[in-house]
């Protein structure tokens, strides 16, 4: 947008016009401090007058001080107008505006609250009758589901887990486990105490895969009580053991055993029994072989496409199919499993991922070439799936599998995971954080970062804070990163508004904390209530902690010692 100047008056007063980077803002920007400018979500472009009438910009208003307005232009440029030098109606304009976001939002100290979202009805996919004894191997024969569609997700409804769970903070010691054993990462898992009354305790595997000749291992299921502090075997077996999901109102836990030093091969099967203590199996399936998956998907995809099993085409999809599902005779390695209902799990072979029922043993649907670094994740009420690609994220429905949109970033696998209250989606990336908003279908949040934040999936403290795969707490209100935690080596979840972390060093032992810990958040009351520019491109990350025997160990503090060029 061009700036109208009279030529006769060139040489007389004239604004400041700077020219800035276009940056897209996505919602109310608000400044931290008292002294700092009140920044606006951008308004609609108006034409702008001095007092006398001679120069006029189209713009719309992005920020305002007591005695300076900055407006931006269509062109991606800024124009910096000291308030005496605008029109009596454009100083009225600026004068409601400001009291209009001072009215409805001031001078944000805090996030917004969250907002108050029910959960939706249980979600339950349509069984079917068994149709394959128990032991019967696991097979993907369900129909072949495309995910190419290239629109943007349209508005979905929040799904929120049904039950909200809450651990209280512990820290639960345990005899040291080698660097080559096998620890899933800690589940909550719901069961009746002494009492009768149902409480959540953590639950976890220990799994030695790697045994010398007359050489004992643990392989152990471990329930931890973050209540008492006290921490004991729930399930000792002979076999490699693998916890990998609870399903909560079941109380079934999916497991793999028997698996190989390479983590392929074995069974799946579900363990029950949490609340009497008289652990088993339960539809326990071997996994498919390499050349049996590579046999199927040449079926499969014959099958769907009218053509003949003879001659050249079926060599080439078995070789398709083998290329696919690993190599033949091979025992296929699951990558990932989940609940979707008590029936139903989604898992993740190789590169093919699928919905299956444990109990009858139908396929219900599969899709292949996944990528290899991709980890779904599924919302709390288990009816979307987010399924990462290299260069985007794709939603779809858990009970058919059916693309609902992709969302389209840099050309790297991102790390995703939901919100606990199902409406939104974090989709992570080395540089940057963006929130997906599910009901609104639109980004809500775009945090960027100097340093690395990981290529694992963030996890979910509570509405506003993240924590990513490299440790970094980003807040999706401040827009940057504001503390850094070293989580070399340990296994996280997030539970409720807490972060439960197992590690076997230095010392080994089960945590649950909560973040920002009391020295991050007196750092971060510094930070909202100075006037310090959280500009993602100079910003600094205050500080970082680790883990010692006594908790937190903070180092590297900058607060006080900030670059210049991050303070205003």
């Amino acid at each position: 947008m061009t700036v109208l100047m009279n030529p006769s008056l060139r040489h007389r007063r004239s604004f400041s016009i700077r020219t800035a980077t276009t940056r897209t803002i996505l919602a109310v920007s608000v400044a931290i401090g008292c002294s700092a400018p009140p920044v606006f979500a951008q308004n609609s472009d108006r034409i702008w007058v001095d007092t006398g009438g001679t120069f006029s910009v189209t713009a719309s208003m992005v920020q305002c001080s007591d005695d300076s307005v900055v407006l931006l232009r269509a062109d991606g440029g800024r124009v910096t107008i000291p308030l005496g030098m605008l029109s009596d109606e454009d100083q009225q304009y600026v004068a409601e505006r400001k009291a209009s976001i001072a009215s409805t939002n001031g001078l944000r100290r805090q996030p917004p609250k969250p907002p108050v979202i029910s959960p939706l009805p249980v979600f339950r996919i349509p069984s079917t009758a068994p149709t394959t004894a128990s032991g019967a191997t696991i097979r993907f024969d369900g129909p072949l589901v495309s995910t190419v569609r290239p629109t943007l997700p349209g508005p979905l409804p929040s799904d929120r887990a049904p039950v909200t769970l809450a651990i209280p903070n512990t820290r639960v010691g345990l005899p040291k486990i080698d660097f080559n054993m096998d620890v899933s990462p800690p589940i909550p898992v719901c069961k009746l105490n002494e009492s009768g009354t149902r409480t959540t305790v953590l639950a976890a595997s220990i799994s030695g895969n790697i045994r010398l000749p007359g050489e004992q291992t643990r392989q152990q299921l471990l329930e931890f009580d973050a209540a008492s502090g006290d921490a004991k075997v729930a399930m000792l077996h002979y076999e490699t053991i693998r916890l990998l999901d609870h399903h909560i109102p079941s109380g079934q836990s999916l497991v793999l055993v028997n698996y190989d030093s390479l983590g392929s091969g074995g069974d799946l099967a579900v363990v029950d029994g949490w609340d009497s203590g008289q652990m088993g199996f339960r539809h326990r399936r071997p996994i498919e072989t390499g050349m049996q998956a590579g046999n199927l998907s040449m079926e499969t995809g014959l099958a769907q496409s009218g053509l003949a099993t003879t001659g050249r085409a079926t060599a080439g999809l078995a070789t398709a199919g083998l290329a696919n599902t690993g190599l033949a005779g091979m025992g296929r390695k699951l990558r990932d499993a989940q609940w979707i209902d008590r029936e139903h799990v989604l898992l993740v072979f190789d590169r093919t991922m699928g919905l299956w029922n444990i109990v009858s043993g139908e396929s219900v649907y599969q899709i292949d070439r996944v990528d290899s670094r991709a980890t779904p994740a599924v919302s709390g009420g288990k009816r979307y799936i987010a399924l990462p690609y290299e260069g985007g994220v794709e939603l779809l429905s858990s009970a058919t599998g059916e693309s609902l949109g992709r969302i389209k970033v840099e050309r790297q696998v991102p790390g995703v995971e939901f919100s606990p209250l199902g409406n939104q989606l974090a989709i992570a990336t080395t540089r940057r954080v963006r929130i997906w908003d599910l009901p609104a279908a639109a980004l809500a949040g775009d945090i960027h970062s100097r340093n690395s934040l990981g290529k694992g999936k963030p996890l979910w403290i509570d509405h506003d804070w993240l924590l990513t795969d490299s440790g970094a707490l980003v807040s999706i209100f401040r827009g940057v990163p504001v503390w850094r935690y070293d989580m070399a080596g340990a296994q996280c979840i997030s539970v409720g508004h807490s972060l439960a972390i197992f590690r076997k060093s230095p010392v080994t032992e089960l945590s649950v904390v909560s973040l920002p810990h009391p020295s991050a958040q007196a750092i971060i009351g510094q930070i909202d209530n100075e006037a310090i520019d959280l500009n993602p491109d100079r910003w600094l990350v205050p500080g970082r902690s680790s883990w010692g025997p006594d908790g937190w160990v903070d180092r590297d503090i900058q607060i006080s010692g900030l670059a210049p060029a991050t303070r205003r």
